[in-house]
């Protein structure tokens, strides 16, 4: 047995509710989903046409059409797509701070000869202390404002722009469903990024040279030079697919 009590109180969650046996002659009401009681067998909602009780007898008497979770996306996407521009925007500022920071790093840092040594130049020590302080100039210059930025805007999206609505439909989203698909995309990425190195090292004819004779800065620019270039090749497709996710055009369109 299910009941559904219809009372003014206030709704957090919105669905929408079709095809109801019980109402023949409403084809689609919109209901604010409230919350459950696995116990009682009740769920309270609140209806536009007032406060009324209903009893269902069977579960399958009640349809509820639930919107899917990549059309909400989507749909969410499109209403607030400025904040992407912005997201992309923050993302693209961060890749080119951080390219700028490596190569003043590399033409300023004593440790390394100024991109000047080679790796028989260095030792355990001089190598970790090269990355560990690569690491904090990268972290101040780059990642640190770009956390900020980023916070500032998710902070000014919830708390300013968002409804109370479309922050509780957010809330109600599944979590944690589809990440592990794509857990092999990076270290894909990260390979082909490695046989670009190789053929670039190849195409300058270094590719029997020892690494004894070519200095730091060489595999610094070269692995820049190829990232560079897959982000290119790589991106231009993601947003080609990225903007036609966003008309309905690719995936799955319910």
């Amino acid at each position: 047995m299910w009941g559904i009590k219809i009372s003014a109180l206030h709704p957090n969650l919105f669905y929408r509710f079709s095809q109801l046996d019980i109402l023949p002659h409403i084809n689609s009401i919109t209901a604010r989903f409230l919350h459950t009681n696995s116990e009682a067998n009740c769920i309270h909602i609140i209806l536009p046409n007032g406060c009324e009780v209903f009893q269902m007898a069977e579960e399958e008497n009640m349809s509820i059409e639930k919107e899917p979770e990549e059309k909400f996306w989507r749909n969410l996407a499109r209403r607030y797509w400025y904040f992407i521009v912005i997201f992309i925007l923050i993302m693209a500022g961060a890749i080119v701070g951080f390219i700028l920071t490596l190569d003043w790093y590399v033409k300023t840092s004593a440790i390394g000869g100024f991109g000047t040594w080679t790796f028989n130049d260095f030792s355990m020590a001089t190598a970790v202390h090269w990355c560990i302080f690569l690491f904090l100039w990268t972290l101040l210059f780059v990642g640190l404002p770009t956390l900020a930025v980023v916070g500032l805007v998710a902070a000014i999206a919830w708390f300013v722009v968002l409804t109370p609505e479309v922050k509780a439909e957010i809330k109600a989203q599944p979590k944690g469903v589809s990440g592990g698909k794509r857990s092999g995309g990076s270290g894909g990425f990260s390979f082909l990024v490695f046989v670009g190195v190789c053929l670039k090292i190849w195409i300058d004819g270094n590719w029997f040279t020892p690494f004894a004779s070519l200095p730091l800065g060489y595999f610094v620019y070269t692995w820049l030079f190829v990232g560079i270039w897959a982000v290119i090749i790589f991106g231009i497709p993601a947003a080609i697919i990225g903007i036609l996710w966003l008309t309905g055009k690719f995936g799955k369109t319910t």
